[in-house]
């Protein structure tokens, strides 16, 4: 599996580790299991740690995905902080910025980080 999902009660925050390719199935999957942690922890902080992700998805997979999200009910304000992966490939920069400009025009809290330590201080800062 090319990611972990996993609650860190200290901080209330799901945390989803990527590493390597991700295909659209390894997307989708990982989505349902993030879904799924957020309503058992009753939490909608989100990091999204991309620092060893490779690539493997499209805009249109993550379109798909996105829909899905969109229409979950989260059970409290949403707030996602995303690690780009250093020297991050450009399919990689753009398909975090499509998420992350999608997300937001639809009224979600999402920023992008460059290192992990900023995007742990933001989201405990929500």
């Amino acid at each position: 599996m090319p990611w972990n999902i996993r609650f860190c009660p200290d901080d209330r925050i799901i945390e989803s580790m990527y590493t390597g390719m991700i295909n659209p199935a390894d997307l989708e999957q990982s989505i349902n299991e993030t879904l799924a942690a957020s309503a058992k922890h009753a939490c909608a902080r989100f990091l999204v740690d991309g620092t060893s992700m490779q690539g493997g998805h499209t805009p249109m997979d993550l379109h798909t995905n996105m829909e899905r999200a969109i229409k979950f009910p989260f059970p409290e304000t949403f707030h996602e902080a995303m690690v780009l992966p250093p020297k991050a490939p450009l399919e990689i920069v753009k398909n975090m910025e499509f998420w992350a400009a999608g997300m937001r025009l639809r009224g979600f809290d999402v920023q992008i980080f460059i290192e992990r330590a900023s995007a742990l201080s933001w989201l405990r800062g929500c």
